[in-house]
């Protein structure tokens, strides 16, 4: 008895898609938006393209309903759903897009401090802050205040060794005036030969016991008085309430010890 022979067909059908295009355009001025992104939601894998530089768009999709999502940089997102899509006749969409409003609060913008402002509040220009971490940086500073600041435009001094004159914008040296801790001192230098001026090489007064002080160049606030040059306006340093503490220099080399 013969037994008939039995075959197994595995048939693939036709994928039935359909073309789905339109344009995409500002809804107030009717203009075209290029770079425009489509993207078809409900989808297995993402599909989607990019709106060209007419504005239109084209895709081929599967025939059905399906949903599609439009975004644009500086416009509202748009979302279409259930588009039936058949396969007798294309798809075409007009698309328009809302310009994306966003309403925010005031902005304040506040300069950062540099740290190197003036520690006088009423100071507003011609006012330098030397900082005692910067003090022993200056060239030539010998640890002397008077010093430090010829390193600035505009100052000048003796040009010697025996002399450290403050001459401010060709001003002379005695019109400068000279404060600690606020109150008005004459011109802390040894062997000096009065207020302002100076014929002392050596200051009374070190970097090593100063702390962050104010110098001005004109300019200055009404609070300082008998002075046409310039202000030096200085600091002591906060020291060691616990212990005392010392400091001795020789040949270029400093040491420090406590007591």
């Amino acid at each position: 008895m013969d037994i008939p022979a039995q075959v197994s067909l595995i048939i693939h059908s036709q994928t039935i898609t359909q073309t789905l295009k339109g344009a995409v355009l500002d809804k107030e001025t009717g203009k075209p938006l290029p770079g425009a992104n489509i993207l078809i939601l409900n989808t297995d894998s993402p599909s989607g393209a990019s709106i060209d530089s007419e504005g239109k768009f084209r895709l081929i999709t599967e025939i059905g309903r399906i949903s599609i999502k439009i975004t644009f940089l500086g416009y509202e997102d748009l979302v279409i759903n259930d588009i039936l899509i058949a396969s007798g006749k294309e798809i075409f969409i007009p698309v328009e897009l809302q310009e994306k409003v966003i309403q925010t609060r005031e902005v304040t913008i506040r300069p950062e401090d540099s740290g190197k402002s003036s520690l006088n509040p009423m100071a507003t220009a011609s006012a330098t802050t030397i900082r005692t971490k910067d003090a022993m940086r200056y060239a030539g500073g010998f640890y002397d205040p008077s010093r430090i600041v010829n390193a600035f435009a505009g100052i000048a001094n003796a040009n010697n060794d025996y002399s450290n004159d403050i001459v401010i914008r060709g001003n002379s040296s005695r019109g400068l005036l000279w404060r600690l801790e606020g109150i008005e001192i004459p011109n802390p230098n040894h062997f000096s030969d009065g207020q302002g001026g100076s014929g002392g090489a050596f200051s009374a007064i070190t970097s090593n016991v100063i702390d962050n002080f104010d110098f001005f160049t004109g300019a200055f606030p009404a609070e300082y008085g008998n002075a046409f040059s310039g202000v030096m306006d200085l600091n002591l340093r906060k020291g060691n309430s616990d212990k005392r503490e010392y400091a001795f220099q020789t040949g270029g080399k400093k040491w420090g010890c406590k007591a």
